[in-house]
């Protein structure tokens, strides 16, 4: 019977037969070639000229960086020789990728790196000897497995970069040609008064446009971007100094869901136990010091010299506001992070099980879980819990902050966030005095709405006085009167009793620990009008991160192709962000929608394009209407001041213009980052040093560097051929064109100043010579460490794995 079976099917057999002949033969290694592994490791990420590069590579990448940033604090060398490896960290998500690529560019090159040259470089960092043999010593005992060998090699690997970019560096000093010209572009002045003559004023005057010339003009500007949507690439839009900015190209827009966590409300509703106090204390001794005498004989020194003195440690009692301080500060960050990998594991589960409510974002249903409203019970006996009447007397003209804590602890709550501080509209002084009032009981709902209408009291105009005693009620443009309505959290930690915090009513006083948002379908230029979005970064630093408004149009359906530069947002996938600014805080977000830029089909597939295309058109002739109307002016021959009156338009004088302004822009990001509360690390060498860009001119609409020199260059043509002679003379009025700003103006000079040549070899010319080339060295050091440069100079295409 059985060897009817095998007959019957012998085929089958002799198949099963040689396949287990073959997998004997090929043993282990044939079955990965049958069946490749799916270790992430062994993948392909990529291509280069040079050959593959995998996964392995990267994350040894990942781990070389770590040993250089966070054992060796190579990111924290006070020193020029830093930027290059700042700039490698720059790139962000894709540093460990160029890293990898970084090192096989520079072998290519023929670059080698000796032991020596790494012992220079440890020394440099100040990791020789003693502090070497202490820092592996602290690995060791962390359980850490990196040795010196690990040091070393990482070490050897960032010299190869760093020899390859100083190699490819050439710097040849600016020219003097140069220098002189620049000089001249920043010190001749001229200031300039004009009448405006906008287009707009004669609208009315011109015909409605046929349709033919509607479709003509949508056919002309249907693949461009029109002035508002196009703020990062104007040259585009106004591809020439007299072009309008006319453009019907619908922009890249996007849908963005937000979960905020607030560090705020946070902070004012925790606070560390003693012995969360005195851990930390212990564990960071060495952050609260003093500065004592030095122990010596009487010293020889003079008199208006200080006295010699050393640091010791502060003894808790000393240093105990300092430390709560802090130990609030590490007790919020953990909040917030335990709060944040909440609403990550919660919005996972919700997907994977298909919870999700259609056209609800998730982040709303993981706010629901853990939020208590007015309406929820809880909260309602929390407000019904009655004040002990000693609790009543005692505030009686007591200070704000003081009088909700007692209310706190007389009902029994962990704490009352009262939202005294600047919100939008209202100004609360924490220590304006309140006063509660009961003949009988007085539940805590009732004394919180005696409190807000003392402090928010009968309204007053917006015009009152900036500045009020503080025992004045915060005033408020409205006759509305104030309401507060609170709510609870559920997920503190280190909290055994309830919190209040205000959750409704006036919303600009709402200080909640989450907030949840959302954005309609917006572009660029939309999303960048949105307060809390324009000021989330992915970087906890306010420097080296991107911030989320760039981020979002970086989705995967705006990219060209994702051989070079890979998808860095996909729809629906959580990112975190780190809000600066009034708002603090650390956000979820994630695009829903994301829609490309496209070229309208037909005028009338967009709602009111049409409507604009005609008045688009009757703009360009209402334009010509304007310049007739400017040459009429210069032809009255009357005063700039009298012409301007009789046809019911302003007169403008300017500042002093050069053609070009020096912008310091690190300088500038230094003032950005403290107005946020940041202090600015080694990263704003990133910056560009300093710029120098054609005159802005307020009032006007000059989008364009190449728009800018066209007007100054016609403004510099009013003046004085000799410049020895009288400038205070105005000269004569002149008619300069700006279709941009959809104005002709009649401008006139009434003042002049020629740039000084000595003045240029005493004071400029070494200024300008170094000015020039730090700007030369960022921008070599800037393209070199630029992904798209990278990715181009190795030939890198990314892998696309299954």
């Amino acid at each position: 019977m059985a060897f009817d079976f095998f007959r019957r099917r012998q085929k089958l057999v002799i198949i099963v037969m040689v396949i287990l002949m073959v997998s004997f033969l090929i043993s282990f290694q044939g079955l990965e070639m049958l069946f490749p592994s799916r270790d992430p490791s062994k993948l392909p990420v990529g291509q280069t000229q040079s050959g593959k590069i995998l996964g392995r590579q990267v994350s040894q990448a990942g781990g070389d960086l770590q040993i250089l940033s966070d054992y060796l604090r190579l990111g924290e060398l006070r020193s020029e020789a830093v930027l290059p490896y700042l700039q490698l960290l720059n790139m962000g998500d894709r540093s460990e990728l160029a890293f990898v690529l970084l090192q096989q560019e520079a072998r290519n090159m023929g670059i080698t790196v000796t032991g020596a040259e790494i012992d220079v470089f440890l020394s440099q960092l100040g990791w020789q000897g003693a502090e070497l043999e202490s820092l592996l010593d602290r690995l060791r005992s962390q359980g850490q497995t990196i040795g010196m060998d690990n040091l070393r090699s990482s070490v050897g690997k960032w010299l190869l970069v760093q020899k390859a970019y100083e190699s490819a560096v050439v710097l040849a000093p600016p020219s003097e040609q140069h220098l002189k010209h620049l000089y001249q572009d920043l010190k001749e002045n001229i200031q300039l008064q004009y009448v405006r003559v906008p287009a707009e004023k004669y609208l009315d005057q011109v015909a409605e446009p046929s349709a033919e010339e509607i479709d003509q003009q949508f056919q002309a500007f249907r693949n461009v971007l029109s002035a508002t949507d196009n703020m990062d690439a104007p040259q585009e839009t106004f591809p020439a100094t007299d072009s309008f900015g006319f453009g019907y190209k619908q922009p890249n827009r996007v849908k963005v869901d937000y979960l905020l966590v607030q560090h705020e409300p946070l902070r004012r509703a925790l606070e560390p136990s003693a012995e969360e106090i005195l851990r930390y204390f212990e564990a960071h001794r060495d952050q609260f010091t003093k500065e004592v005498p030095l122990a010596t004989q009487p010293s020889t020194a003079p008199a208006t010299q200080p006295a010699p003195t050393r640091s010791v440690r502060k003894t808790l009692r000393e240093a105990e506001e300092e430390v709560v301080a802090a130990a609030t500060e590490e007790l919020v960050q953990a909040n917030v992070d335990a709060i944040l990998r909440f609403a990550e594991a919660e919005v996972g589960r919700l997907a994977s099980q298909g919870n999700l409510k259609e056209g609800q974002s998730p982040y709303d249903q993981v706010a629901a879980q853990v939020t208590l409203g007015p309406d929820d019970q809880t909260v309602r006996d929390a407000l019904e819990r009655e004040v002990p009447r000693a609790v009543i007397d005692r505030i009686a003209q007591m200070p704000l902050d003081k009088a909700v804590r007692e209310l706190a602890r007389g009902v029994k709550l962990q704490t009352i966030v009262y939202p005294w501080g600047r919100h939008g509209e209202f100004d609360v002084d924490p220590k304006v005095k309140v006063t509660l009032r009961a003949q009988d009981k007085l539940t805590l709902g009732a004394a919180l709405e005696q409190i807000t209408q003392q402090v928010f009291g009968p309204t007053t105009p917006a015009t009152a006085p900036a500045t009020q005693p503080k025992t004045q009620p915060a005033s408020k443009p409205t006759t509305q009167p104030v309401q507060i309505r609170w709510g609870m959290f559920t997920r503190l930690r280190a909290n055994s009793r309830e919190v209040l915090f205000p959750y409704g009513g006036e919303e600009s006083l709402r200080m909640f620990p989450i907030a949840v948002g959302k954005t309609a379908l917006v572009d660029r230029q939309e999303l960048a009008e949105n307060q809390l979005l324009r000021s989330a970064s992915s970087s906890q630093q306010f420097f080296g991160g991107q911030w989320l408004t760039e981020t979002a149009f970086q989705a995967a359906p705006f990219q060209k192709s994702d051989k070079q530069t890979g998808s860095t947002v996909r729809l629906n996938e959580d990112r975190r962000a780190y809000v600066f600014g009034d708002t603090m805080g650390v956000m979820l977000w994630r695009l829903t929608q994301a829609v490309p830029a496209y070229v309208p089909e037909t005028i009338d597939s967009i709602p009111g394009l049409r409507q604009q295309v005609a008045r688009d058109i009757k703009i360009k002739k209402a334009f010509e209407k304007a310049r007739q109307e400017a040459q009429k002016i210069l032809a009255s021959g009357k005063a700039m001041e009298e012409a301007a009156k009789a046809r019911n338009l302003d007169l403008t004088k300017t500042e002093m213009l050069p053609r070009k302004q020096e912008v310091n822009l690190q300088q500038m990001q230094m003032m950005r980052a403290r107005l946020t509360g940041r202090q600015p690390g080694l990263e704003i060498l990133l910056v560009q040093p300093v710029e120098f860009v054609p005159s802005r001119v307020p009032g006007l609409s000059l989008p364009t560097d190449a728009i800018r020199e066209e007007f100054l260059k016609q403004a510099f043509a009013l003046a004085p051929e000799n410049p020895e002679a009288s400038v205070k003379d105005p000269s004569k009025p002149a008619v300069i064109a700006l279709p941009s700003d959809g104005s002709v103006l009649v401008a006139q000079r009434v003042d002049y100043r020629p740039p000084v040549v000595g003045e240029y070899e005493d004071q400029y010319r070494p200024r300008l010579a170094n000015q020039a080339l730090a700007i030369r060295q960022w921008r070599i050091r800037s393209e070199w460490f630029n992904w798209d440069n990278l990715a181009r100079r190795t030939g890198f295409t990314f892998a696309e794995n299954k």
